[in-house]
């Protein structure tokens, strides 16, 4: 099935709002940490880096970036004066986190319709792009001097990352035909 430009570059800008809409959710639910704003350990946006990564492919990485930059102009996370630390975290997380669930999604053959996916095939995939992630957010909190030992923070990121996309594509999953069939029309030209 092919789709217009028009829509993929609709659903590019919905995908890149709906990270910042539950970017700011996450942290309006008390989901993150107290030791730094961008850590939690149910980060509901994660799953919107695989989704982008499984429809886009490399173009994922400016659309995350974009919702990112929504993030930074929002307010929702300051890691110091101006903006170039929380622009220095929003790239290298934009990168991060699409490398590795692309990597996996190639490695275990996953599609972006999801269809035929196990719960591990999900788990897979979450755990790759939380990885790539947690990676390059440490590294981003450590060149920004956010925190003094980033990389004690990797297994709280990890888990958010992995835990909070896994749960969602497991939920998505288990609704995706019924929106398949409702967005058919739309998606059909």
């Amino acid at each position: 099935m092919s789709t217009s430009r028009i829509f993929n570059f609709n659903l590019a800008v919905f995908l890149a709002f709906l990270y910042a809409f539950l970017f700011w959710l996450t942290k309006e639910l008390s989901l993150t940490s107290e030791s730094v704003g961008l850590i939690s350990y149910f980060f509901l946006p994660a799953f919107v880096r695989i989704i982008a990564v499984l429809i886009f492919g490399p173009i994922a990485i400016p659309i995350l970036f974009g919702g990112g930059l929504i993030c930074v102009v929002m307010g929702w996370y300051d890691l110091g004066n101006g903006y170039v630390p929380e622009l220095i975290v929003t790239l290298l997380t934009s990168i991060g986190a699409p490398i590795g669930a692309f990597i996996v999604a190639h490695l275990r053959g996953i599609r972006p319709d999801l269809q035929g996916m196990s719960p591990m095939d999900l788990l897979w995939l979450s755990g790759g792009c939380a990885v790539g992630n947690a990676l390059l957010l440490a590294l981003a909190l450590q060149a920004v001097g956010a925190v003094p030992q980033p990389f004690g923070l990797f297994a709280a990121i990890f888990i958010g990352d992995c835990v909070g996309a896994w749960l969602v594509l497991l939920v998505l999953r288990a609704f995706l035909p019924v929106l398949v069939r409702v967005l058919a029309p739309v998606l059909r030209k």
